[in-house]
């Protein structure tokens, strides 16, 4: 698969999928609403990646 933008694997990113969808319906009333904290999630992910991630 292609690395993300930032050079990082997104099987790495995508492993902890089920985790954030989780944890963002246990945060907000919606699945709306979860759906669009996720997607922040990711795009702050993408952006600014964390030191340790794994990298392709």
């Amino acid at each position: 698969m292609e690395p993300a933008p930032g050079g990082f694997r997104i099987e790495a990113l995508l492993a902890h999928r089920a985790w954030m969808e989780r944890t963002a319906r246990a945060l907000v009333r919606g699945d709306a609403e979860a759906g669009d904290l996720v997607q922040d999630a990711w795009v702050g992910i993408l952006e600014r990646p964390p030191a340790d991630a794994p990298r392709s």
